[in-house]
């Protein structure tokens, strides 16, 4: 994702749920790929999904910064005309 390759870490993390399908900071990191590659949509559901799995305390708080973005971008998008 660093390197600008969301697409192969899509990909990657759809791989890696077959064997961690309840890791927490898996579906964390998949909804900032999805996020990263455009797909809100999906990202949302991603991070609801990862609210509802165990996190640490560093993770719930990064979850909860990820999704406060979320909705200021929605927003921001959402007061645009055109």
């Amino acid at each position: 994702m660093a390197k600008n390759y969301a697409d192969l870490a899509l990909a990657k993390f759809a791989d890696a749920e077959k064997y961690a399908p309840h890791w927490g900071r898996l579906n964390l990191k998949w909804s900032e790929a999805l996020r990263y590659d455009g797909k809100r949509d999906d990202a949302t559901k991603r991070f609801a999904r990862a609210a509802q799995l165990h996190l640490t305390a560093d993770e719930r708080a990064e979850l909860a910064r990820a999704r406060a973005v979320g909705t200021a971008r929605g927003a921001a998008r959402g007061n645009r005309k055109g």
